[in-house]
Protein backbone atom coordinates (compact mmCIF):
# COMPACT_ATOMS: atom_id res chain seq x y z
CA UNK A 1 0.00 0.00 0.00
CA UNK A 2 2.75 2.46 0.92
CA UNK A 3 4.63 1.60 -2.26
CA UNK A 4 1.61 2.73 -4.28
CA UNK A 5 1.50 5.97 -2.28
CA UNK A 6 5.22 6.51 -2.86
CA UNK A 7 4.84 5.97 -6.61
CA UNK A 8 1.93 8.40 -6.83
CA UNK A 9 3.79 11.09 -4.87
CA UNK A 10 7.02 10.53 -6.83
CA UNK A 11 5.20 10.75 -10.15
CA UNK A 12 3.55 14.04 -9.18
CA UNK A 13 6.84 15.51 -7.94
CA UNK A 14 8.55 14.56 -11.21
CA UNK A 15 5.64 15.97 -13.24
CA UNK A 16 5.78 19.29 -11.40
CA UNK A 17 9.54 19.69 -10.89
CA UNK A 18 11.12 17.64 -13.67
CA UNK A 19 14.75 16.58 -13.28
CA UNK A 20 15.16 18.44 -9.99
CA UNK A 21 12.23 16.48 -8.54
CA UNK A 22 13.60 13.20 -9.91
CA UNK A 23 17.03 13.95 -8.39
CA UNK A 24 15.49 14.83 -5.02
CA UNK A 25 13.51 11.58 -4.95
CA UNK A 26 16.63 9.61 -5.87
CA UNK A 27 18.62 11.22 -3.05
CA UNK A 28 15.81 10.59 -0.56
CA UNK A 29 15.58 6.91 -1.53
CA UNK A 30 19.37 6.54 -1.26
CA UNK A 31 19.38 8.20 2.17
CA UNK A 32 16.52 5.98 3.38
CA UNK A 33 18.33 2.86 2.16
CA UNK A 34 21.57 3.81 3.88
CA UNK A 35 19.81 4.61 7.17
CA UNK A 36 17.75 1.41 7.04
CA UNK A 37 20.81 -0.67 6.24
CA UNK A 38 22.63 0.84 9.22
CA UNK A 39 19.67 0.16 11.55
CA UNK A 40 19.28 -3.45 10.51
CA UNK A 41 23.06 -3.94 10.58
CA UNK A 42 23.21 -2.64 14.14
CA UNK A 43 20.38 -4.97 15.16
CA UNK A 44 22.08 -7.99 13.57
CA UNK A 45 25.35 -7.10 15.29
CA UNK A 46 23.61 -6.58 18.66
CA UNK A 47 22.33 -10.17 18.63
CA UNK A 48 25.77 -11.50 17.72
CA UNK A 49 24.94 -12.57 14.18
CA UNK A 50 26.96 -12.15 11.00
CA UNK A 51 26.03 -9.30 8.67
CA UNK A 52 24.82 -11.01 5.52
CA UNK A 53 21.79 -10.97 3.24
CA UNK A 54 20.08 -13.87 5.02
CA UNK A 55 20.28 -12.12 8.40
CA UNK A 56 19.25 -8.84 6.80
CA UNK A 57 15.91 -10.44 5.90
CA UNK A 58 15.59 -12.35 9.18
CA UNK A 59 16.13 -9.20 11.27
CA UNK A 60 14.55 -6.79 8.79
CA UNK A 61 12.37 -3.95 10.01
CA UNK A 62 9.71 -4.55 7.36
CA UNK A 63 6.24 -5.51 8.52
CA UNK A 64 5.67 -8.53 6.31
CA UNK A 65 2.63 -9.73 8.27
CA UNK A 66 0.32 -7.24 6.57
CA UNK A 67 2.08 -7.52 3.22
CA UNK A 68 1.64 -11.29 3.15
CA UNK A 69 -2.11 -10.90 3.77
CA UNK A 70 -2.65 -8.42 0.93
CA UNK A 71 -4.37 -9.99 -2.04
CA UNK A 72 -5.27 -7.69 -4.92
CA UNK A 73 -8.74 -8.09 -6.40
CA UNK A 74 -8.26 -8.98 -10.03
CA UNK A 75 -11.37 -8.89 -12.19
Amino acid sequence: MFSQLFCTIAEEIINQFGDKGRDAIGEAVKKYGEERGRRVGELVKSVGKEKNLKNFFIYSDLDIKNTAKYRPKII
